[in-house]
């Protein structure tokens, strides 16, 4: 399979459907994401957006937000807006969903063309990071419900935990175990604005973890969210994976690649 380039910015809107607010305010984010996203939190912005990027040559949405306090994205109050920008704009629809709730799901046929799916890499991170009460094993029951219904797209952010690793390995055999065909794999950024902004993440660590992912049959991408550090982008090439998001001109000017102007989960 022929290495690919992802540049989400060229083709992908992002838009938040809760605007800036999120309840859980994690400790890696703090809501700061979603400052980078259009607002879609009010009547018929999300349809304005959509009609815009359209407009404007764009080819898909990324629909987000911000969490409640149980950790749902509510972006099953947008179905018939999401069903009507495919139908009549003919965008693709990669949805966040959280932990949405289990009899939410169905409410989004026709509304998504593929649903993006964060693993938490161990119960610490969720109790600690996120401030949830929740395990592990929910998520992955969350993501076989989904996948009864949807394409689902794995993500793994390795070193959630204070820059350090914590249950990816396990995470990692999991989702094989499920004979699941892509993950996308992030690696933790320090961001402004958050109470983890001064962590440095282990990058040797996030290494060890992109070898032990390279070792099992799936298509692997290295993610856009991530320290912008050459090593990461170094590993990826020498441990075979397929994609990555948005690379450094360096790589660009070393590596002919397929360029795909969309998010990664869209493949």
């Amino acid at each position: 399979m022929p290495l690919k380039f992802y540049y989400p910015s060229r083709g992908t809107v992002p838009v938040s459907v809760t605007g800036t607010h999120c309840a859980l305010k994690c400790k890696h984010c703090n809501a700061v994401a979603l400052k980078h996203m259009l607002d879609a939190s009010r009547g018929e912005r999300l349809w304005e957006i959509a009609v815009k990027a359209k407009e404007a040559g764009m080819n898909s949405l990324l629909v987000s937000g911000g969490s409640n306090a149980r950790g749902e994205v509510p972006v099953w109050e947008h179905v018939d807006t999401l069903r009507k920008i495919r139908e009549e704009l003919g965008l693709k629809v990669n949805a966040h969903v959280g932990l949405i709730p289990k009899d939410k799901i169905p409410l989004l046929r026709g509304a998504v063309d593929v649903i993006s799916l964060d693993i938490p890499p161990s119960d610490k991170v969720i109790e600690e990071i996120y401030g949830l009460n929740e395990r592990v094993e929910d998520y992955f029951s969350l993501f076989l419900k989904l996948s009864g219904y949807y394409r689902v797209v794995p993500h793994i952010t390795t070193l959630l935990y204070y820059g350090r690793s914590t249950g990816e390995y396990r995470v990692i055999e999991e989702l094989a175990d499920l004979g699941i065909t892509k993950l996308i794999v992030n690696v933790f950024m320090p961001l402004p604005g958050t109470p983890m902004q001064y962590v440095r993440p282990n990058i040797e660590e996030a290494v060890d973890i992109m070898r032990y992912a390279a070792r099992h049959d799936w298509e692997l991408v290295l993610g856009c969210m991530r320290p912008r550090v050459r090593r990461l982008e170094l590993i990826a090439l020498e441990e075979g994976f397929e994609g990555i998001v948005q690379p450094s001109r360096r790589l660009e000017r070393e590596i002919n690649a397929e360029e795909r102007n969309y998010c990664c989960a869209l493949d």
